[in-house]
């Protein structure tokens, strides 16, 4: 059972020390995408969500939804309502979907290579980075413009309307050389934050998605600057693409040995989760001199054994220790003798039953307010 327990833990700190010297945990990569896409279309869905043709071979889509307010749908909008109003498309509602046709340019004027990651930092929320190489062969016009774009390959709204390479998320870039064969070497991203808005989970759903870059720009001083200069698409890396058979049963294998292992750790942490207290805090008055602390014992009661305020915070009178029986709840109330800028750290000491002693803090932001002496 130690081997195994230890064996467990190796293969739970792994991933951590292949990716130690960089800042974020990779979950998944592939170059870029070298593909034989020729064009690009635009499709604007009207209200009703019509169902779509499938893509033309050799060709890329991008399928915008921007009606989320007047049907409340739960698909995001904010960028179908951008794009809707860089194509000066009407904000009617439409008995069918509208459609915008690029073209690609050739020969090629941009040299483009890099790598797309799935990684995550240490909030463990998944993002999507794209390390690129950008080369123009020719001085481009200022007016060229990046677009990277994650679609979902079928997607649904919580209403059931359903259609296909729905664009969840838009980045605009513009951070790279316009200069003829001066080559930017960039990190771009769509972050975590950007992707949870827009209903994406990749921890959760990790496939069924696909990212596009489109430039879009002329030549400079040339007759066009909205010409598709670049247009690269390949469906998202996934931690699977690269495994062997063997490597595909192993993780299956080590679930069945881990779920044997951690039953009974989860039976035991669970009687202990119930077992503890809840203690949390918050301001009372606007003064900012007023702690209200709410205790709830769990099955197992406890004894508050003392109260400190760490500095510059201090009490008015301190708290009285109590005891609080099991499944009891209580408010102490307490006064700090001045208000301060920093933040307010509470400790208390409390010993519970069966389990012993340990110190609980509770952490207070401060009242914003001036430093001032109570009165």
């Amino acid at each position: 059972m130690r081997i195994i327990a230890v064996l467990l833990a190796f293969l739970a700190v792994a991933p951590l020390l292949v990716h130690a010297n960089t800042p974020w945990a990779i979950h998944a990569e592939t170059p870029l995408t070298e593909d034989d896409s020729s064009k690009l279309t635009e499709v604007f869905l009207s209200d009703e969500a019509n169902e779509l043709k499938p893509a033309e071979q050799g060709s890329v889509r991008w399928t915008w939804w921007s009606w989320s307010d007047e049907t409340g749908s739960d698909w995001p909008d904010d960028d179908a309502l951008y794009r809707r109003n860089q194509h000066n498309l009407s904000g009617d509602p439409a008995s069918a979907p509208v459609t915008k046709d690029w073209i690609l340019k050739t020969p090629a004027l941009i040299d483009l290579s890099g790598t797309v990651k799935v990684v995550s930092a240490e909030d463990q929320w998944r993002f999507i980075v794209f390390e690129l190489a950008i080369t123009p062969q020719v001085n481009l016009s200022n007016q060229t413009i990046m677009y990277i774009v994650l679609t979902e390959d079928i997607a649904t709204d919580h209403h059931r309307r359903q259609t296909t390479s729905l664009v969840r998320e838009l980045r605009p870039e513009v951070g790279f050389s316009l200069k003829a064969n001066n080559t930017t070497e960039m990190t771009t991203m769509l972050s975590a934050d950007h992707l949870d808005a827009a209903g994406v989970n990749l921890e959760d759903a990790p496939t069924g998605w696909t990212y596009s870059i489109a430039i879009v720009g002329g030549v400079e001083e040339g007759p066009s600057s909205g010409d598709l200069l670049v247009l690269r698409s390949g469906q998202l890396p996934t931690s699977t693409q690269s495994l062997t058979a063997s490597q595909t049963w192993m993780p299956l294998l080590l679930t069945g040995i881990a779920l044997v292992v951690v039953g009974g750790v989860l039976s035991a942490a669970q009687r202990r989760e119930e077992s503890i207290p809840s203690i949390n805090a918050a301001w009372s008055n606007i003064e900012g001199t007023a702690v209200r602390v709410n205790l709830s014992a769990g099955t197992n009661g406890f004894n508050i054994t003392s109260w400190s305020l760490r500095e510059p915070w201090s009490f008015r009178g301190r708290p009285p220790k109590r005891r609080i029986n099991p499944q009891e709840t209580a408010t102490i109330e307490f006064s700090t003798k001045s208000t301060w800028e920093e933040d307010c750290h509470l400790d208390i000491s409390i010993e519970v039953d069966d389990l012993g002693a340990w110190k609980q803090h509770v952490w207070l932001a401060p009242p914003n307010i001036d430093a001032k002496e109570a009165e």
